[in-house]
């Protein structure tokens, strides 16, 4: 049985000590989880989809490819879940079977920038330290949880991700690459996350039977500041290089150096730096630099 990366004593314990801090990374720094929208699944599909379709007008109306917001949501919103979901496999050895409970806090910009399955129910094998307890089913073998999870995955995103084709001419295989995208990043600027044993573990439930990603990303070792580090390169796109430029380059420190050591190429696509189609030793560069920058900006004691 793999070991467990991250010890809490029971899943709404892990919840606090270890998934809250990551999803911060999304937001500005504010910590009260009252503020703000919160919305569900159901709520982005009511009324025939009426907000996603709005805001979706409103960005194509600002300079946005329209195939490009379908991907963005299917990112933001899915591959966000996909990426809780694998966050808490990878590094609790558990699953979590995503329902009509889970909601999602907006942005001011408009994008989700926290997630909340609190209310999901949580499987594990029997053995596990959370057999036992409360919204915690416990399951005879590794194999059935890691079914129910991936399973309740798909079931509960392919509403949404049908209609995220609605709202352009993108096609199901490059919408369902961003949620196997966010799985792998489950994984990514981790430093506590072992990276010899993440990476298998992602796979297990990229590779899982039934899946309905073509597409899956590649992932891979690298030497970081604080050791080891898991390197994605995404399966899909997210089309935003076929936008307008981005204005918040220099936003921050952090930013400014990395456009200072990345600089743009004139006449040439502005890839993320996940982007299926960079070189992998470019995809390498750019997320081994800015983990550094992370990791000296939060002041990460290496172990």
């Amino acid at each position: 049985m793999p070991r467990i990366m991250l010890e809490a004593p029971t899943p709404a314990a892990f919840i606090d000590t270890h998934l809250l801090p990551r999803l911060e990374r999304h937001d500005d720094g504010g910590t009260d989880l009252d503020n703000g929208v919160w919305l569900t699944l159901a709520d982005m599909l009511a009324e025939d989809a009426a907000l996603l379709r709005d805001v979706h007008t409103a960005m194509v109306a600002g300079g946005d490819p329209a195939k490009a917001v379908a991907n963005y949501f299917a990112g933001w919103v899915a591959g966000y879940l996909a990426e809780v979901v694998g966050f808490v496999w990878v590094t609790a050895d558990a699953g979590v079977v995503v329902d009509e409970t889970v909601r999602w806090r907006l942005h001011s910009e408009g994008y989700p920038d926290r997630i909340d399955v609190s209310r999901c129910r949580v499987v594990v094998r029997d053995t596990h330290p959370w057999a036992g307890c409360a919204g915690v089913d416990d399951l005879p073998t590794r194999d059935d949880v890691r079914r129910q999870t991936t399973e309740a995955l798909v079931a509960f995103l392919t509403p949404f991700i049908e209609t995220c084709r609605t709202l352009a001419k993108v096609g199901r295989n490059a919408l369902w690459a961003e949620v196997a995208d966010g799985l792998a990043t489950a994984t990514a600027l981790a430093a506590h996350i072992d990276a010899g044993e993440g990476i298998p573990r992602v796979q297990e439930l990229l590779d899982a039977d039934g899946m309905p990603w073509r597409k899956r990303p590649k992932l891979w070792t690298a030497e970081g500041r604080c050791g080891p580090m898991v390197v994605v390169q995404k399966g899909g796109c997210c089309l935003a290089y076929t936008g307008g430029d981005d204005d918040h380059d220099h936003e921050d420190e952090e930013h400014r150096l990395y456009v200072e050591r990345f600089p743009k190429i004139e006449g040439q696509p502005a890839y993320c730096a996940t982007c299926s189609f960079r070189e992998p030793h470019d995809v390498e560069a750019r997320q081994v630099f800015w983990s550094d920058l992370m990791e000296r900006k939060n002041q990460a004691v290496c172990h």
